[in-house]
C-alpha cells in the first residue's frame, strides 16, 4: 500500500491537478497516514509485549534465584553454627598443646583432624540481581551477596586449617621419635590453628545473623550430619 501510494504522489508530483484529482490525493494521503500509523502502533505494541515477557522471565529467574539462595542459606547456618560449636572447644585443645609443647610435659595425645565443611552459593548474574533488587529490595539483595562473600572466605580459612592441622602430626610417635623442634613447630602450627578457629568463628557469627534477618532456618538434615569433634559434644556456641 505505501509504494502504491507513493508510485502515485510521483507522478502527481509537479503535475497541473484538477479538483477531483486533488481531491484524490487528499484522499491517498489520508490512507497513508492511517496506515502508517496503525503499523507504528503495531510496532510499539510488539515491543511492549517483547518487554514484557524479557521482564516476566527476569523476574521469575530472580523468584528461583532467591529461593535456591534460601536453601543454600540453610545449609550455610547449619555449617557456621558447627564452628560456633566446635570453635572453642578446639582452641582450648591447641592451648592444652601449646603449654605442653613450651614446657617439655607430655602430650595429651593424638589431635585427631575435624571435620571442616564446606558450603557454597551459586552466583547470581548481573540481571538476577537486577531483578532481585527491583522485585525484592536492595536489603535482600545485599545480604545474599554478603553470604557469598561469607562462604568463600569460611572456605578460605577451612582450606588454611587443614593445612596447618596436617602439622600436628610432627607429635605423633607413630612416625619416629618427637624432637624438640617438633614440639615448637607444632606449637606454632597450634597458633595459627586458633588464629584460623577464631576467623571462622567471626564469618559463623556474621552467617548466623544474616540468616536470621532472612528468617531462614537451619538445614535440619545437614545439622544433624555435623557431628563435633571428638571431647566437644557438650559445647555450645
Amino acid at each position: 500500500m505505501f509504494q502504491a501510494i507513493r508510485r502515485q504522489l510521483t507522478q502527481w508530483q509537479g503535475a497541473q491537478l484538477s479538483h477531483p484529482q486533488r481531491r484524490r490525493i487528499r484522499r491517498w494521503t489520508g490512507l497513508f497516514l492511517f496506515e502508517f500509523v496503525v503499523v507504528l502502533f503495531g510496532v510499539l505494541a510488539a515491543q511492549r509485549l517483547q518487554e514484557a515477557g524479557v521482564q516476566a522471565r527476569a523476574r521469575s529467574d530472580a523468584a528461583a534465584a532467591v529461593e535456591r539462595a534460601e536453601h543454600e542459606t540453610a545449609s550455610f547456618r547449619a555449617t557456621s553454627e558447627y564452628w560456633l560449636r566446635a570453635g572453642p572447644c578446639l582452641a582450648g585443645q591447641m592451648d592444652v598443646l601449646m603449654r605442653a609443647a613450651a614446657t617439655g610435659e607430655d602430650l595429651p595425645g593424638e589431635f585427631p583432624r575435624p571435620r571442616m565443611p564446606l558450603s557454597s552459593f551459586t552466583p547470581w548474574t548481573e540481571g538476577t540481581s537486577i531483578a532481585a533488587r527491583s522485585a525484592f529490595g536492595e536489603g535482600l539483595v545485599s545480604d545474599y551477596a554478603g553470604l557469598q562473600v561469607m562462604a568463600a572466605k569460611m572456605a578460605e580459612d577451612s582450606h588454611d586449617l587443614a593445612g596447618e592441622w596436617a602439622l600436628l602430626s610432627l607429635l605423633d610417635p607413630r612416625f619416629g621419635p618427637v624432637a624438640r623442634e617438633d614440639r615448637l613447630n607444632a606449637r606454632v602450627a597450634a597458633g595459627r590453628i586458633k588464629g584460623r578457629l577464631a576467623s571462622l568463628r567471626v564469618t559463623a557469627r556474621n552467617a548466623v545473623a544474616a540468616a536470621e534477618r532472612r528468617k531462614v532456618a537451619t538445614d535440619p538434615a545437614r545439622r544433624s550430619l555435623l557431628t563435633l569433634p571428638a571431647g566437644c559434644e557438650t559445647m555450645t556456641p
